[in-house]
């Protein structure tokens, strides 16, 4: 995107987020927003509008009670008579900005401020100058997990079988400031049958791996189940990214009855292998970084015994080049009480700390409502996942779901508590409810015959209204 376009960009961005301006009594103080008075006003007390930073003009309309004051159009307002004013406010229309040479010095020098998302813009910041890789986590349910039943399911070889965190990378990347990979894997996507190499064509594993299989002391672990695999006359896991890579986070439960179990790590074209022990005095959840030389590698997993050999997922990429790593931890049939489960050392609201996100988004799921989810428990887990974030010193994003077939059941409660619990936590949110036309995007092909799951476009368009929110 070129300097012109960042400009008209910004421009945009800032005429839809005006929504009042400061307000001034006044000499004194400059509260914003909508001022509320229960005591009495006395004639004649003015009251000043600030324009926002860059903007130098701007239509003003004042407020009582949001209803418009008649010819109350200028930069002051004065109180005509003693009295109580209540929810006084002025808003902006046709907002002109300060001009902007297109001779100044590059833009992306200047430091990226987005708002609410302040640990998130200092990650980028970061992660521009070369300092460090910054991390989005997405929790969600088969939507963002991108399965839908009789159909393509998650990351594939063209951009109809993407799902939403490649498509977001892809954007990401489009952009050419920053680049951003979709190369990992997190838990099993709760995918029962279908195996991980018919979900993700970058995976091969062969006999004697099983998706279903639970961990002894984790259960259910972030991004639903482990890989196992168990018994003789097993082949490995490969992986082979999209672009090349030097280094593989691998994620795996230990425990005290995996004794001499564990993964041998190497490249498929040969060369050192790392021994990964499973093995531990106490029940833990384990990353260790494994690096190789910089190439086109394909990763290789080779259980260490015949034993059960558990996987809760990897992450690989280029050390030397600094990116945006998006990981999926949602899963099919999964909803926000499932991803705040934190009863021990393995289960989703824990493993949140070994992959130490930057960022969470977090896609609220129908799955909850059919599962008759209450209102305070639901609200009691989204504030959990929510405050785990924050602890992690992570951003977070609320996304609210497009609308789905009758079936799911009403969506008004998962909106309504949704919102309730992102506003008094102070977290950003979008409402894809509001912006997919339901039988429109149906005839647009945007979702699976089920009505439920959202693919191809669907997808895309999910993709869209996440980058505009969390890049600059």
């Amino acid at each position: 995107m070129d300097l012109v376009d960042r400009v008209k960009a910004l421009a945009t961005r800032m005429a839809g987020e005006i929504k009042a301006v400061r307000l001034e009594i006044g000499s004194g103080g400059a509260p914003r927003g909508v001022i509320t008075y229960d005591a009495p006003i006395e004639a004649g007390t003015v009251f000043t509008s600030v324009l926002p930073e860059g903007v130098i003009s701007a239509d003003r309309q004042w407020t009582l009670d949001e209803a418009n004051i008649p010819g109350e159009t200028g930069e002051t307002y004065t109180a005509t008579a003693a009295g109580s004013l209540k929810a006084l406010g002025c808003k902006l229309s046709n907002p002109v900005y300060a001009a902007v040479s297109i001779d100044m010095p590059e833009i992306d020098t200047a430091e990226i401020v987005i708002v609410s998302l302040p640990i998130w813009s200092a990650t980028l910041n970061a992660v521009r100058a070369g300092e460090r890789n910054g991390r989005i986590m997405v929790f969600g349910d088969s939507i963002p997990r991108g399965y839908y039943t009789g159909g393509i399911n998650g990351f594939g070889n063209d951009e109809a079988s993407k799902n939403l965190t490649a498509l977001l990378a892809d954007k990401i990347t489009a952009d050419t400031t920053f680049f951003a990979s979709s190369n990992s894997l997190v838990g099993n996507g709760n995918m029962g049958a279908v195996a991980a190499s018919d979900y993700d064509a970058r995976i091969t594993d062969g006999t004697g791996w099983d998706n279903t299989e639970v961990y002894d002391d984790a259960g259910m672990t972030t991004g639903a189940y482990n890989l196992c695999i168990v018994g003789a006359g097993r082949t490995p896991l490969t992986f082979a990214p999209d672009h090349q890579t030097d280094t593989i986070e691998i994620y795996y439960p230990r425990a005290p009855y995996l004794a001499g179990d564990g993964f041998n790590v190497d490249l498929v074209a040969g060369g050192a292998v790392t021994f990964l022990d499973a093995y531990n005095a106490t029940a833990t959840f384990q990353k260790t970084t494994v690096t190789r030389a910089k190439g086109t590698n394909v990763w290789r997993l080779t259980p260490a015994s015949s034993d059960m050999t558990f996987l809760a997922g990897f992450v690989a990429y280029d050390s030397t080049k600094k990116e945006i790593t998006i990981l999926n931890a949602s899963w099919s049939g999964g909803g926000i009480l499932d991803h705040a489960s934190s009863a021990n050392s393995g289960l989703p609201l824990v493993g949140i700390d070994v992959f130490d996100p930057d960022l969470g988004i977090i896609i609220p799921s129908g799955n909850d409502i059919l599962a008759g989810a209450t209102e305070a428990s639901y609200k009691a887990a989204l504030n959990a996942l929510i405050d785990k974030l924050q602890s992690l010193n992570s951003d977070a994003l609320v996304v609210l779901p497009p609308p789905a077939a009758p079936a799911m059941g009403s969506m008004t409660n998962l909106r309504t508590w949704s919102t309730t619990v992102a506003a008094a936590q102070g977290v950003p949110m979008i409402d894809l409810f509001d912006v997919f036309d339901y039988e429109d995007a149906v005839a647009a092909g945007w979702y699976a015959p089920d009505g439920v799951h959202v693919i191809g476009a669907g997808q895309a368009a999910m993709s869209d209204f996440i980058f505009a929110r969390i890049m600059p």
